[in-house]
C-alpha cells in the first residue's frame, strides 16, 4: 500500500484511510481484537496512524519541491539553494510628496506627516531647493497594505522650521505582507537573469527582489539619438526604469552595481549613491508609475442559476486581469472581457475606457509611466433586455 498519491500531483492519503489500514493490519493479525479508540490497543492504533501520516506528509512536502518548488521552509530552500533568493519580509507602504517651504530649509530623516490616519516618516535628508519645494519619499510608520489617496499627505506631525506644506500628488503604494508561496514561486521563475548583472534584464531582475518592490518595468535605448517612447523621451545610450515600491536608496544602489558602464540613467526620482571602491558619489535615476484609471461598461444576459453575487464576480476578475497588465501596455477590450467567467452568464457587450472618458471597443495604448488600474465603483455591470 502507498500513502503518497501522484495521480493529481504529490499528496498524502488522508488520515482516516491511514487509520483504517493500520488497524486492519492489527484485525489481520489478531481477529478478535477490539480496536475501538477507548482501548490500549486502539490507542496504539491512532497514535501509528499520527505518526505514518506526519512521516507521510514530510515526504509529499519533499516531493512538492520537484515538483512546483515546494511549499513553507521546502520553497525556501530551494529558492535559496538554486536561484539565489530568500522569501520577501513584511514591507512597509511608501509614499511621494511635494515638501514646499523656505529654500535651504534642511529636511531631516525622522520627519513625519500624516494623512487619511496613517504616519509617514522620511528615512533620508532632504533640502528644500531654489525654487520652493522639493521631492521627498516617506515610508509608513506602520505595516500593513492600507493606502492613502492623493492630496490627503497634508498633516505635519514634526514640525520644522522653514517647512510650510506636505502633499502627495499621487496615491500611497501599498505595503506588503510577508510573500506567499504562489507569490515567491512565480518571482524565482523570473529571477532567471538575476545573476547576469550586466543585462537589463537583469537590473530589472536585481531589483524585483528587493523587499516593498511590486513591480518593474523599462526600456534601454541602445542607440545614438535620442527618442520618445510612449510619451517619454528617452535619452541615447540610456536606461529608463519604472519601480513600483520599494526603497529609494536600496533601489539607487542596485541600479550603480548592476547598470551598463558609461550609461545614462533616465527617470525622475534622484538619490545619490556611493560607490565604495572610488568614493564618489553618483546621481541615480528612475521612474515612480503614474495610475491609469480604466472604466468598464459590461452588458450581460443571465440565467436562472447565476449566483446572487455575479456582478461583484465580474468586478473582482475584470481587476485580476487589468492589475497583472505591465506599465504602458497596450490593452484590447476583447481580451480583458475574455477574464469574465460566470456561470449561467454570457457577455453580450463589453467596452473600455479611460475613467472620465467616453469607453469603446479600440485598443486602449497606455503611456510609458502609466500602470492600468480600475475600481468596482468604475465597473458598471447591466442586464440585457433584449
Amino acid at each position: 500500500m502507498s500513502w503518497i498519491k501522484t495521480s493529481t500531483g504529490v499528496a498524502i492519503a488522508d488520515t482516516s484511510e491511514i487509520l483504517n489500514d493500520v488497524r486492519q493490519v492489527f484485525t489481520d493479525a489478531f481477529p478478535n481484537l477490539n480496536t475501538e479508540p477507548s482501548t490500549p490497543q486502539g490507542q496504539i492504533i491512532a497514535y501509528l496512524a499520527q505518526i505514518i501520516t506526519e512521516a507521510a506528509a514530510d515526504v509529499a512536502s519533499f516531493g512538492g519541491v520537484w515538483e512546483n518548488g515546494g511549499s513553507g521552509t521546502w520553497l525556501d530552500v530551494r529558492n535559496r539553494t538554486l536561484y539565489g533568493i530568500t522569501r520577501k519580509a513584511v514591507a512597509p507602504g511608501s509614499v511621494t510628496a511635494a515638501v514646499t517651504g523656505v529654500p535651504g530649509t534642511v529636511i531631516p530623516a525622522g520627519f513625519t506627516a500624516s494623512g487619511d490616519g496613517h504616519n509617514f516618516t522620511t528615512r533620508d535628508v532632504y533640502v528644500i531647493g531654489a525654487e520652493g519645494s522639493v521631492s521627498a519619499e516617506l515610508f509608513a510608520d506602520a505595516d500593513g497594505d492600507f493606502q492613502i489617496q492623493a492630496g490627503t499627505l497634508t498633516e505635519i506631525i514634526t514640525p520644522v522650521s522653514g517647512v510650510e506644506r506636505i502633499t502627495n500628488a499621487l496615491p500611497s503604494v501599498p505595503g506588503q505582507d510577508a510573500e506567499t508561496d504562489a507569490a515567491f514561486r512565480l518571482r524565482a521563475e523570473e529571477s532567471v537573469y538575476f545573476n547576469a548583472s550586466a543585462l537589463f534584464a537583469g537590473l530589472l531582475a536585481k531589483l524585483l527582489q528587493l523587499p516593498g518592490v511590486e513591480a518593474v518595468g523599462g526600456y534601454e535605448n541602445t542607440g545614438n539619438e535620442a527618442v520618445t517612447w510612449k510619451g517619454t523621451l528617452m535619452q541615447p545610450h540610456s536606461i529608463n526604469t519604472i519601480v513600483k515600491g520599494g526603497d529609494i536608496k536600496q533601489i539607487g544602489e542596485v541600479m550603480l552595481s548592476c547598470k551598463n558602464p558609461g550609461c545614462y540613467v533616465g527617470g525622475n526620482i534622484n538619490v545619490s549613491v556611493l560607490e565604495p571602491v572610488s568614493s564618489q558619489i553618483y546621481t541615480m535615476r528612475f521612474y515612480r508609475p503614474a495610475e491609469a484609471p480604466l472604466t468598464a461598461l459590461v452588458q450581460v444576459k443571465i440565467g436562472e442559476n447565476v449566483s446572487q453575487d455575479y456582478v461583484s464576480q465580474v468586478a473582482s476578475q475584470l481587476q485580476a486581469y487589468i492589475s497583472a497588465l505591465k506599465f504602458g501596455a497596450e490593452i484590447y477590450p476583447f481580451q480583458v472581457v475574455s477574464a469574465i467567467n460566470v456561470a449561467d452568464l454570457e457577455v453580450v457587450d463589453f467596452k473600455l475606457g479611460r475613467k472620465g472618458g467616453s469607453p469603446g471597443y479600440g485598443i486602449l495604448a497606455l503611456d510609458f509611466l502609466e500602470e492600468p488600474m480600475i475600481s468596482p465603483e468604475n465597473i458598471q455591470v447591466t442586464v440585457y433586455a433584449g
